[in-house]
């Protein structure tokens, strides 16, 4: 998993130089309410892989998508299946689109769901704004194509207000995908 596409702004730039003067052991710890935006986006976005799990498996059950055993079946290969094979369960030109582009969200909002879980998170002292690091070198690979240093981190800065935001918009997600994997099942279950 890399980086989700960065979105430079002059406060984002800003939380970086501020995050950079304190590495590598000059942040604080997450306050409660840090958590409970995290855990949100985290179990939102884990409801989110139930439903995408329940669609796979309905329309897989169903022979609308085929998997062979040479296939690694994870989310992003299950999101992939659903782009691919959208036109077999989904009629209309309109809706295709529309699920097109709610999968496509989906899978680019994963990345951040993946860092605020596995990622060592603080605070940025002074700041409203959280680093997030790793040692992870498959993840330094993916992101700058080369073998990590030894003793290198990677990391990214995110705005806790951005993070609120984060959680509000992949909530209207969370519901459509439970909409639509209901709508799903009970068109190939009846």
């Amino acid at each position: 998993m890399g980086l989700p596409t960065e979105f430079k702004t002059k406060r984002l730039e800003y939380l970086k130089r501020k995050a950079e003067i304190c590495f590598p052991d000059n942040f604080e710890s997450l306050a409660d309410d840090d958590f409970i935006v995290l855990g949100k986006y985290i179990q939102t976005y884990s409801y989110i892989e139930l439903n995408i799990n329940r669609l796979f498996n309905t329309l897989k059950n169903a022979g609308v998508i085929k998997v062979s055993s040479n296939d690694r079946v994870n989310i992003p290969f299950i999101i992939k299946k659903l782009i691919f094979s959208v036109h077999d369960y989904v009629h209309s030109l309109s809706d295709i689109k529309d699920v097109i582009d709610n999968l496509n969200e989906i899978k680019f909002r994963r990345d951040y769901r993946n860092i605020f879980a596995h990622w060592a998170a603080k605070k940025i002292p002074d700041e409203n704004g959280i680093i997030f690091l790793t040692g992870d070198s498959n993840d330094y690979k993916k992101i700058f194509g080369d073998k990590m240093p030894h003793g290198s981190i990677s990391y990214v800065v995110f705005d806790i207000n951005d993070i609120h935001s984060l959680c509000s918009h992949i909530a209207s997600y969370e519901s459509w995908i439970a909409h639509f994997c209901s709508a799903v099942f009970e068109q190939y279950n009846s």
